[in-house]
């Protein structure tokens, strides 16, 4: 019989460390609030090492008895870990994959979005990095390492998104915890500290000199690209504010843009001043259409396009034009 070291008032104490319990039974402590049961075992002349699963969700005792099943496993000259592979293989099998679970949480979490989150802003980071990677794998058969796969190349190099998308994958493990108890609620934590800090510092867009504007904004023409421009700069709303602007939101000397339409998701009041007001009553003549800034050759959306100012800036910018 192997000889047990641990205790639980010491695991709850302990600081960050590995720590034996015989019998080739690990306590690892990562921080103070993430642990885990490493079990090491030697086949075939080689030494390997297997994660048991999380502490506290796996207790001392439950640890002990796995290590004792993997021990006897690895005696008879198999693998534990394709032993254990092939029992998750088996339980898993009538589980719901992490795409199914996924398309089940956004639906849970639909009412809490901006217009239901039609505009994918919450589901495509895991639509585009995640799931490609790992969404036929059930969420209690997931393990760090499908995760640090998954994110490391986008780790340091795509940092705004990556943060989005581990922070709705660890919502979605969440979800599925709450009707699947083997679903490890520590995998995320663990995940981000193989994965390491992200460092790279942020690089800002280069932004036009306040004292450049007067000029800039003289050299705008009158055509519907030019006035929704001129629009944007005496505002100062976000671009798509301006480009999808109606003539239903222009009241008086008061322009609302409607709850539907604002990322903070309620009504803002845009007050207009006369050059504003100048502008838009440019923009009405021979404008039929329900939106200010109307384009006929935009088939696709009807609406001028902020690519269109992206593209006039880079060209003819502070008097620097061909």
């Amino acid at each position: 019989m192997t000889p047990s070291k641990l205790k639980d008032s010491f695991l709850k104490a302990c600081v960050p460390g590995e720590y034996s319990d015989g019998g080739g039974l690990f306590f690892l402590r990562q921080s103070p609030t993430s642990a885990s049961w490493i079990f090491r075992f030697q086949l075939r002349r080689h030494r390997h090492r297997m994660g048991l699963g999380p502490y506290p969700a796996i207790s001392l005792a439950r640890a002990r008895e796995l290590a004792t099943k993997w021990r006897s496993v690895a005696a008879e000259g198999r693998d534990p870990r394709q032993e254990r592979a092939e029992e998750r293989r088996l339980l898993d099998h009538n589980k719901p994959t992490l795409a199914e679970v996924t398309a089940a949480a956004f639906e849970a979490k639909k009412a809490t979005l901006k217009d239901g989150g039609k505009a994918g802003q919450w589901i495509d980071p895991l639509r585009l990095h995640v799931l490609p990677m790992i969404e036929k794998t059930s969420p209690a058969a997931l393990t760090v390492n499908q995760i640090v796969n998954t994110f490391r190349p986008i780790w340091q190099t795509k940092i705004e998104t990556s943060k989005k998308a581990i922070n709705r994958l660890d919502y979605i493990i969440r979800f599925a915890a709450a009707s699947d108890a083997d679903v490890d609620l520590g995998l995320i934590e663990r995940a981000k500290m193989q994965l390491g800090p992200q460092c790279r510092a942020v690089k800002h867009l280069r932004a036009l000199d306040w004292k450049d504007a007067p000029r800039l904004y003289g050299a705008l023409g009158s055509s519907v690209a030019h006035l929704g421009f001129r629009f944007y700069i005496l505002t100062v709303p976000r671009v798509a504010m301006v480009t999808k602007a109606g003539w239903a939101e222009i009241d008086g000397d008061i322009w609302t843009i409607p709850r539907a339409r604002m990322k903070t998701d309620w009504a803002f009041r845009v007050p207009l001043t006369w050059q504003a007001k100048a502008v838009l009553a440019e923009a009405k003549t021979n404008n039929e259409s329900a939106m200010i800034f109307h384009s006929p050759t935009a088939w696709k959306k009807g609406v001028i396009s902020e690519n269109t100012w992206n593209s006039w800036m880079k060209t003819r910018v502070c008097g620097h034009s061909s």
